[in-house]
This record gives structure tokens, sequence and C-alpha cells, in this order.
């Protein structure tokens, strides 16, 4: 696919532009993809550089179901790439800014605060943005996943007092309503560049150059995509309404598709070199006025959505600077008190930290979430899901692993589990309660803990069996009943992949919290 004489007659072009530019744009979704679009999805899906989306991605897009099995199996994924959980916990928290008293510590929460269906697609949308960002053919992209960013952060702000919206599908939509945009530029970048020339030398926007010489519209090129990769119908169905939908809509729809607009037109001012506060002020009733918004309240919603923009580029781990971008003075003062000048933006710095720092920072956090879920009575898997992020984040162990006893008390097997290769760990950990060699069965019949190294102690490896060993590749482990007046519920099973890092009596101590609230946990079920 190429265009490589569309600047050949440069002229003849900008006269056909000024005959058709009233042309409609909008193909609708349900028709079968053109012979253009065709063409280009042929082109991308056998292009070197077709997005291999990581097997942690094309899981998630299989979960479908709301069972609990679903909620750990979406949570076990994420957590598999500790990137991507920071990620998530860091988008959650920014999406519920001003929402929630207390800030969201562990993927279970966050699933029961928005839900299991928002915190996937949301983890693929993140995923998807981080594989655009890495092209090293066109600032114009990196600018591009930072607009898409930054305007999904402005129409919360935008929406956040309209109750027709929850604001993690605000987010969400805004976040991929451009994705056409990032998708020609990521696969076509020559083309596309060009398509940003002729835009610029037609005097027309670039969506319309992309048509133009695509004979594609930039949506209906992203809303294929997204249903190629599997993203959810509601959410396709959601934005080629926005795209193509008019004024006859549903009222949440047409504010939502100004939200949006306001937002992206708001996203690139503050990604444009500053101007003076004048304009600023013109700019600023020129996108407040479709949305009945009286404009000297955009200061407000400026001020937190550029902290929320810089944290989360942090997150994702984009750099400003590096593609020349500045943010520029808010209009939140007088032109008196700023000499007929905005005010500079002052931002927080982000400073880094340890990483024992970071995991004790942690630990206090995930244990006053696991306490606030005691106090609200959630139900034990919950807060069991939120002990196993603690134990598998906080205190830093390779896997982490909890075996639950049948109702019978006469075996007991892995149920939940963290960490590398887990779902192999967690058939390998079950032992019948009779007396016997396992480790699991003695923990649990004598109520003692054991940590087994056989590196120090050789006897140790036959407290399991050589497959264990041979497919665990543990080189230590730990394990901790879990009894409620002698009555055997459950065990922790925790190890380490190198010989190099034990398992130490502070890792034990800390351990031992967290077990002692699964306790508290099964005994208020009990009540």
């Amino acid at each position: 696919m190429g265009i490589n004489n569309i600047l050949d007659n440069i002229k003849d072009a900008k006269l056909r532009e000024q005959q058709t530019i009233s042309a409609s744009t909008s193909l609708p979704q349900s028709e079968q993809p053109s012979g253009a679009l065709a063409a280009l999805l042929q082109v991308i899906s056998e292009g070197p550089e077709f997005p291999a989306f990581s097997e942690n991605i094309q899981e998630l897009l299989t979960i479908k179901s709301h069972s609990y099995e679903s909620v750990q199996a979406v949570s076990r994924i994420i957590l598999r790439d500790l990137s991507l959980t920071t990620k998530i916990l860091k988008s959650v928290n920014s999406i519920l800014f001003k929402t929630y008293q207390a800030q969201v510590h562990t993927i279970t929460n966050a699933i029961m605060l928005l839900g299991l269906d928002r915190i996937r697609d949301m983890a693929i949308g993140l995923r998807i943005f981080e594989n655009f960002r890495k092209s090293k053919a066109l600032n114009f992209l990196k600018r591009s996943v930072l607009l898409s960013l930054c305007a999904a952060i402005h129409s919360q702000e935008l929406a956040r007092e309209d109750k027709n919206y929850k604001i993690e599908e605000v987010f969400i939509t805004t976040l991929m309503f451009n994705v056409g945009e990032l998708v020609a530029a990521f696969y076509f970048p020559t083309d596309f560049q060009k398509v940003l020339q002729m835009a610029d030398q037609l005097g027309i926007p670039k969506g319309k150059a992309f048509q133009k010489a695509f004979k594609v519209s930039l949506p209906e090129l992203g809303l294929i995509i997204l249903k190629k990769w599997g993203i959810a119908d509601k959410l396709i169905d959601r934005l080629n309404l926005l795209h193509y939908g008019n004024e006859a809509d549903p009222p949440a729809i047409v504010h939502l598709r100004k939200v949006i607009h306001a937002s992206q037109e708001l996203s690139e001012m503050l990604l444009e070199p500053p101007v003076s506060y004048k304009e600023w002020q013109r700019r600023a009733e020129r996108i407040c006025q479709p949305l009945g918004m009286e404009s000297h309240r955009l200061a407000g919603f400026l001020k937190d959505g550029v902290e929320r923009f810089q944290a989360l580029t942090e997150t994702i781990r984009i750099d400003i600077e590096d593609i020349n971008l500045s943010l520029p003075p808010l209009p939140s003062a007088s032109p008196e008190q700023t000499g007929g000048e905005g005010p500079t933006a002052v931002l927080p710095v982000i400073t880094k930290e340890s990483e024992d720092v970071t995991r004790l920072r942690l630990r206090y956090q995930v244990l006053e979430e696991i306490n606030k879920a005691l106090i609200s009575r959630l139900p034990v898997n919950e807060i069991l899901g939120m002990v196993m992020e603690g134990i598998y984040r906080g205190i830093g162990f390779d896997r982490a692993v909890f075996g639950l006893v049948n109702p019978q008390r006469t075996e007991v097997r892995g149920r939940l589990g963290l960490g590398e290769d887990v779902e192999e760990m967690i058939s390998l950990l079950y032992a019948q309660l009779t007396p016997n060699d396992n480790i699991l069965a003695q923990a649990l019949i004598r109520e003692k803990e054991f940590l087994i190294n056989p590196q120090a102690k050789p006897k140790d490896r036959d407290a399991m069996s050589d497959e264990f060993w041979r497919v665990s590749r543990a080189k230590t482990f730990f394990v901790s009943p879990v009894l409620i007046n002698g009555v055997p519920m459950g065990i922790f099973y925790v190890d380490r992949l190198s010989p190099n890092t034990p398992i130490t009596v502070e890792d034990i101590q800390l351990l031992q919290t967290f077990r002692n609230l699964t306790i508290l946990a099964f005994e208020s079920r009990r009540k």
C-alpha cells in the first residue's frame, strides 16, 4: 500500500478538495470491508510489525464469564506481569481520582470496585498503547499516544459531574477513540507522513487527507482493527455510534461525543507550546460553550488533569521531554496578577524510591486494605485475593499458592496462586491428610510450619516427591497451615527459585501476619 505520488499535483488536489470537502466520510460498521479496507487489513496482518500480543493479553481476551474463578484468572494474568500490575493500579487510582477516599492497592480490590470487564479492558488498552508508543518511525505516533492518554483523563474530568456516565467507561472509550490514527501511523509510517504533509498543504484535517489517500476513514480502520483484536463488542458499538452518529442519538451519547471532542481539543492545547493568557481564555470559551459549562471552571479541571496526566505518563514510561513537548501556563489566576499572562504550571516532582521502600509501603497499604475489607465483612474469597497479592508483591516471593482443605478434611489441594508457572505449581500441591511424608499433610496434621531447604539440609528433599522438585524448580520453600480451633482450613506455600535468595525470618514473620488475617476472614464467615 503506497501513495508515492500523493504530493505530485498539490494545487490540483487542493482545487478538487475544495469541491468535495463537505462529502461525508462515515461508513456503517455493519458493512463488509471495502476493497481499500480489505487491502489495508491484508498489509497489516502480513507485515512483520503486526502486534504479536503477549500470551497474557490473549488470555484476557478469552475470559468472558463473571464467576469468582474468572476474577481470580484475570488477577493472576495481570499479576504475572508486575509492570502491567503497576500500570493498572496507578491508572485505576487516577480514574477513581476524587471518587473514593482511599487508594486501591490490589488488583482484586480494583476488580471489586470497577468490575471484571473494565479492568480487563483497561489492561488490554494499556498494553495496546504500550505497543504503539515503542515505534521509532514517527514522533507523531508518540505524540498521538500522549494525546489519547491526555484526552482520556480530561474527558473524565469534564464528564465527572454527569451521572449518565461511569467514569472508567469514559476513560477507556476516549482512550480508544482515535485508535485508527495510531494504527495508520504505526503500520504505514512513510505514507502517513505524506498524509500529514498533504493535510498541511491543503489546509484540511488529517482525517480528510487520510481518506483521500487511502479511500478509507480513520474511524473505519480503527473499529475493524479493534474487532480483529477481539475487543469487547459493547465498546466497539459505542465507538461506532460516537464516530458515525448524529444529534438524533440518545442525549447521553450526544453529550459524550461533545465531551470527547472537547477533551481532544484541550489536550492538543496542553501539548502545544505556551500561548498567552488571553488566547487560553478564547480557546477555553470555545471548548466550554458546546458543553454548557462556564469557562472559568476549566482551570480547576486542568490542574487536576495535568497532575494525573503526568503521573500516568510516568507510569507507562513515556518521557514528555523526549519528544519535545511542553505544558503551557494554566489560566488559574487573573491577568492582573500575572502581567497579562497565565501563571506557569507547577507540577509535582515524582521521585524514585528503592525496591525495599516500595515493598514496605505496599505491605502497609495492602494490610490496611485487608483490614477495611474485614470490617466491611467482604466475602472470604475477595479478602483471600488481597492476601495473596500482599504476600506475592509485598514480601516478594517468586510464587505464592493457597491450598484449600476439602469439607471432609481428607485432602488439601492448591486453589489460588501467583507467580511464574504457578498453574503447574497449583496442580503439584496436593496431599491426602493421612500420616505420610508429604510436608503439606505434615504441616496440617501436626499444626506446624516448615521451612524446606535441600541445599542446606539434603534430607529436606524427602519432604516432597521427585516430580515436585523437577517441575517446580524451587530451591527453598515455606509452608504455613491455616487452622481454626485446631481444624485445618488451608495452607500457604511460598518459594524462591534462586539459591542466592533465601527465605528469611523477616519473610516468615510477614507471611504469618497475612496468614493471621486469613484466619480472621474464615472466622468471620463461620460466625
